[in-house]
């Protein structure tokens, strides 16, 4: 059953192609010839060029180091969006003179600084 479904289809491909070509005069064989050529010119650069370039390649890279986060960055802040931090970091420095509340203090001044 199988070698008479593919025996239909190789003779219906042969009909459509001869029928197209006579249809396009001749215009589909030189499109698959130049399809083939281009197809052959592309492998020959890839076997001249691309294998000895992509095995060079991959002998040569060293290995990627992950990228450190940065210790500074730059938020833009509007007037108004700057108001709500300044006063969540004022009502949390007011409750104690600890390390953190230190560094809360330091940061409501950049704040406060940035909007002069």
């Amino acid at each position: 059953m199988v070698f008479w479904d593919i025996v239909v289809a190789v003779l219906l491909g042969i009909f459509l192609f001869v029928l197209f070509n006579i249809v396009s005069m001749g215009l589909l064989v030189t499109l698959i010839t130049v399809g083939i050529l281009f197809g052959v010119f592309g492998l020959g650069h890839y076997l001249w060029w691309g294998r000895p370039l992509k095995s060079r390649m991959s002998t040569q890279s060293p290995p990627v180091q992950p990228a450190e986060p940065a210790d500074t960055f730059v938020v833009e802040l509007t007037d108004e969006e700057r108001a709500e931090p300044i006063q969540l970091l004022e009502q949390s420095s007011a409750a104690g003179m600890s390390r953190s509340a230190a560094l809360r203090r330091d940061l409501l001044s950049k704040l406060r600084m940035f909007g002069a």
